[in-house]
């Protein structure tokens, strides 16, 4: 038994019983004890670890997963009943669950999140971010991907997770009918041309991120369509203040949101615009971690 250690449960949070104690009391007691150890240790994976839909599984960035009763007789086994560990693992997964994530109190899940943010600060403080031109550049030289770190994971979690809210901004695209002459009409501030685009190079990324090893090519060549979009939505912006400008001799406050309707850029294209930059800005990062590039 550990020297030193404590255990606390609901009704003793603050002052807790040593490991020699707690083999002392009754049964009742230890479970609870037992209970309050494993809760505040161990959480529903549904808390905060990442889910990804189309495999239908969480990714256990944090570590895990874990099994209640193997953790618990790791930690208790020495001097706690096989009967009470029983009870207590009964208990736990009453509900259903057998698969645990670690919450913050968890050394894995401590030492996981400091890696990754060191990890960060350090890609933040080294040379600027490629633009993706390079790394589809390096890729056809080559370059080899690597795949499966706990980063690698979270960053490719997130690129899916915001091309879910780009698709609930993209507007229905509304077609003119085979060899009609009209000009390109306007969706949301969005050439329909645009749309169908934008959704080709989200589902080429969607589809290869949820394969083990994903074709980085593939991915970047998709994130450099969708980096033209956002590029053409800014343009699209900046040509109609400018054109308002001209006119009222102002761009600024309520004169903004005005022109974005009157000439031409819908309200939600802004917001497209913006979540588009988003995963444009993941992609690249996600790109950047799993290949080396010179500089």
């Amino acid at each position: 038994m550990a020297k030193g250690k404590l255990y606390f449960s609901a009704d003793d949070p603050e002052v807790g019983v040593t490991p020699s104690r707690l083999k002392r009391l009754g049964k009742a007691k230890q479970c609870e004890y037992l209970l309050a150890w494993f809760h505040h240790h161990f959480e529903d994976p549904a808390q905060e670890t990442p889910y990804n839909g189309r495999e239908g599984g969480y990714l256990y960035i944090w570590g895990g997963p874990y099994d209640a009763r193997e953790e618990i007789e790791a930690e208790f086994g020495s001097f706690i009943s096989e009967q009470v560990i029983e009870d207590v693992v009964e208990e736990i997964e009453s509900d259903g669950l057998t698969e645990w994530a670690p919450s913050h109190n968890h050394a894995d899940h401590e030492q996981v999140r400091a890696e990754w943010e060191a990890e960060r600060e350090e890609r933040e403080s080294a040379a600027p971010q490629p633009d993706i031109e390079s790394i589809i550049a390096a890729l056809q030289r080559g370059e080899t991907a690597r795949y499966g770190d706990v980063e690698e994971k979270r960053q490719r979690q997130e690129i899916l997770d915001r091309l879910e809210q780009l698709e609930r901004l993209l507007p229905r695209q509304a077609h003119g009918g085979i060899g009609h002459n009209n000009p390109p009409s306007e969706e949301g501030g969005l050439g329909t041309d645009l749309v169908p685009d934008i959704r080709e190079a989200s589902a080429i990324i969607r589809e290869e991120l949820v394969k083990p090893e994903p074709n980085a090519l593939e991915v970047a060549k998709a994130t450099s369509r969708l980096s033209a979009a956002v590029s053409w939505i800014g343009k699209k912006l900046d040509v109609a203040i400018e054109s308002f400008s001209k006119e009222v001799g102002s761009t600024s406050g309520k004169a903004v949101g005005v022109v974005i309707g009157a000439y031409g850029v819908g309200k939600v294209a802004p917001s497209i615009g913006g979540t588009l930059g988003h995963v444009v800005e993941s992609a690249i990062q996600w790109l950047s971690h799993i290949i080396t590039l010179p500089f």
